[in-house]
């Protein structure tokens, strides 16, 4: 269990010193990604109950009859990074940074918004995944130029 203790010497400087963690807090890349997991279950049972034409209670606490995780949901689960291995002593360093997958699911996000989910999805199908979490570290850097490349048509 965690507990937070807030004190102040009004309701609303305290209500103010928790806006201020919050917005701290979702600096955090781990914790960004599990809020906007928890916002995208939270529409989804939304979505569940309307469809089996519960009336919306406004309790964003309560679940729905038949629990299911949406496909899009799949993406933003942050997955373990692997523990750093010892470079070999005979290997000279990369000249090229690997990006993280927080980098590259950032990029395709928005280069799915600016050119369409579509295209983005075409380019995954093409190096042989069907998912940004699915890429290999080594083809990273290879989604992104790709991804990068869909904007030289624009000029």
């Amino acid at each position: 269990m965690i507990k937070v203790e807030i004190s102040g010497e009004n309701p609303l400087e305290v209500f103010a010193q928790a806006a201020v963690y919050g917005v701290k807090l979702l600096q955090i890349p781990e914790v960004s990604e599990a809020s906007d997991l928890v916002l995208n279950m939270e529409k989804h049972w939304k979505a569940t109950k309307q469809a089996a034409g519960q009336p919306d209670t406004g309790n964003s606490v309560s679940k729905p009859t038949a629990p299911t995780v949406p496909p899009e949901c799949d993406t933003l689960i942050p997955e373990p990074e692997a523990p750093a291995a010892d470079p070999a002593p005979e290997k000279a360093p990369s000249a090229e940074k690997i990006p993280t997958m927080e980098e590259v699911r950032a990029a395709g996000v928005a280069a799915g918004q600016k050119y369409g989910n579509p295209k983005v999805k075409a380019i995954l199908k093409e190096m042989g995944v069907a998912k940004m979490s699915e890429l290999a570290e080594g083809d990273r850097a290879v989604f992104l130029q790709n991804l990068e490349s869909l904007g030289d048509g624009d000029a």
